[in-house]
């Protein structure tokens, strides 16, 4: 029986407090946190609008129609949900040219995606297609959107399609929060140290940056994952931890990987909420153990301590590497003289590219 627009009305509205939920405590959901930590003037608390329901077998986050936005919609007549992001270009009041706004997002969409493919796991549907025309829609693999979307009046669409029956508020919500990474790397306005081009408004626009030799020589010594597939590597290094983890705490303790961090605005790479407090596991890729111990080290503290909170009893950085006699010192000192609950530990990647947690 297909989903009636009634039905889906029902459906967003439980997303929405399941979202709040997994909120707490603080008053915001858990998209929201993250949106504000990006855009601090922003006062929408939850994921969707509650003033006033969703029209048309389709809704997308409070105040995304000039963002990225996390999109939900009926298809198919209502036997298919579809779940995911989109570019919605299109005119809107006060003469605000949305091309302008949304093309160079989507150049840090594309060049996001080519520098790690991990963000866009799972994708199995993408289309673009004219608004206020006959709906003939122009499907891409997925990847980087193509030039010839980028224009006025278009709509633009990533993700996956659900079964009318499967389409769960917490099925949904999941689905929605694995877009998160992608969503604050969009609308953060940062680019991948490698983006030397993106795509934006249908031109391609040139990114100058002045060669750094000490980077260069690093590149030279990569190993043969290289600079686009680090994000497999720590996809794969994700899920290995986490299939020890669930062997490790096999009395019921919960194990969540990308985890918004109330309070803080972030996600950790995993928490696992043990019993006498969470333990915050911040995975790392770099070369070298020292470079992985530099690298998470201001993060995961930042995690566990912002704006002078308790988050977590344990943190724990997590590589590939072995641990050394000197990078043993270094975090005795530091547990030593700072008391810092700090510990590493090694994990090797599963072999096998992975699907997401």
């Amino acid at each position: 029986m297909p989903m009636t627009q009634e039905l889906f009305e029902q459906l967003i509205a439980q997303v929405n407090a399941l979202d709040l939920q997994r909120g707490l405590p603080d008053k915001r959901g858990r998209f929201q946190q993250l949106r504000r930590s990006l855009h601090p003037r922003i006062q929408a608390q939850s994921l969707f609008n509650t003033v006033s329901p969703p029209k048309d077998g389709y809704a997308f986050h409070w105040g995304g129609n000039s963002e990225l936005q996390l999109n939900v919609g009926l298809e198919d007549g209502g036997n298919l949900v579809r779940v995911g992001v989109a570019f919605s270009i299109e005119p809107m009041a006060h003469n605000l040219d949305l091309l302008q706004v949304l093309g160079p997002k989507a150049g840090r969409f594309n060049a996001w995606v080519i520098r790690e493919p991990s963000l866009l796991e799972g994708l199995d549907h993408c289309y673009w297609q004219p608004r206020n025309q006959e709906p003939r829609r122009q499907r891409f693999p997925a990847g980087p959107i193509p030039e010839e979307a980028l224009q006025n009046n278009r709509f633009i669409f990533m993700g996956t399609l659900l079964a009318q029956g499967e389409a769960t508020p917490v099925r949904v919500l999941d689905h929605l929060e694995f877009w998160h990474r992608l969503y604050e790397r969009v609308e953060s306005g940062a680019l991948p140290v490698e983006a030397t081009q993106t795509t934006t408004m249908g031109l391609l626009e040139t990114v100058h940056r002045e060669p750094n030799p000490l980077l260069m020589e690093r590149r030279q010594h990569r190993p043969p994952e290289g600079p686009i597939l680090h994000g497999d590597l720590h996809r794969r290094i994700e899920h290995a931890l986490y299939g020890e983890l669930r062997s490790e705490l096999d009395d019921g303790t919960a194990v969540r990987a990308n985890e918004l961090i109330p309070g803080c605005g972030t996600q950790v790479d995993m928490v696992a909420y043990a019993e006498g407090g969470p333990i915050f596991f911040e995975i790392k890729t770099a070369d070298t153990l020292r470079a992985c111990l530099r690298e998470a080290l201001g993060q995961i503290l930042e995690y566990a301590h912002w704006a002078g909170t308790e988050r977590c009893r344990r943190m724990v950085v997590v590589a590939q590497h072995p641990m050394d006699e000197k990078a043993s010192a270094y975090l005795g000192l530091l547990q030593d003289r700072y008391q810092l609950p700090l510990d590493y530990r090694q994990v090797q990647p599963v072999e096998a590219p992975v699907a997401v947690i």
